[in-house]
């Protein structure tokens, strides 16, 4: 099953909106991902197989990639990210519960991130990568 939930926040100041796509398969998390943030433009979906599709259609300005998805293995999916000549400068943030935190720099990861997330942490590590 697929789940794509497009969500365009509406930014009152003038920084451009960045867009974040958000890769997880738990649904609360995707339901809550544009909420919590909502500065961005939020594309949140469970595909991970599909990756590269969300990644041309979309055009991510950083993307937040769990590690662990069921039967795929985000720390292959941010590998694939990295070696793509196409994607490679998208910066790939990985969430994880704990497990795998010590390998995500040689998979290419730009940074990882723990469940359950400090948002303002978060969003301060997402800012950084983006240039704000």
């Amino acid at each position: 099953m697929r789940v794509l939930i497009p969500f365009i926040s509406l930014c009152p100041n003038l920084k451009p909106i960045k867009k974040i796509l958000f890769i997880d398969d738990e649904p609360t998390l995707l339901e809550l991902a544009p909420l919590l943030f909502d500065e961005y433009d939020v594309l949140a979906s469970n595909d991970a197989e599909y990756v590269f599709d969300l990644i041309d259609k979309f055009i991510p300005d950083i993307i937040l990639l769990d590690i662990i998805m069921g039967l795929n293995n985000g720390l292959e999916i941010c590998r694939a990210i990295k070696a793509s000549p196409l994607h490679a400068h998208i910066p790939v943030i990985l969430m994880t519960a704990g497990t795998l935190r010590d390998e995500f720099q040689q998979y290419g990861a730009d940074g990882i991130i723990e469940k359950p997330f400090d948002i303002p942490l978060v969003k301060s590590l997402i800012n950084n990568h983006l240039g704000f």
